[in-house]
């Protein structure tokens, strides 16, 4: 048994890091902490990814879509949906579920 809160670090910049909790061919689970007050990189994934906001609030824009978040909040964010965090809490959390499509 692990706890996610274990792998946290303090982060002193504007910057998001990254932790992975599980990783197979179909599924990658990460715990991510972001800090951040300008938006970040633009991301255009070939996957599904389901988020929720564990702690803080953010600001993601999707598309032109901009979609406020505060602790508690979950998404689906469909493949090829282009996406970024404009803004977060110097406290916000994340639990981030990457769905990988199976190759037969």
């Amino acid at each position: 048994m692990q706890n996610i809160f274990d792998d946290q670090i303090s982060l002193e910049e504007e910057t998001e890091h990254f932790t992975t909790l599980f990783q197979n061919k179909m599924l990658h689970i990460e715990y991510i902490q972001s800090r951040l007050s300008h938006a970040g990189e633009w991301y255009d994934q070939e996957h599904d990814e389901w988020v929720l906001l564990l702690q803080g609030e953010a600001t993601l824009e999707i598309g032109a879509q901009m979609m406020h978040l505060h602790a508690g909040s979950y998404m689906l964010i469909a493949a090829h949906q282009r996406h970024r965090v404009l803004c977060s809490s110097a406290n916000a959390q994340w639990l981030a579920v990457h769905m990988h499509q199976p190759n037969f």
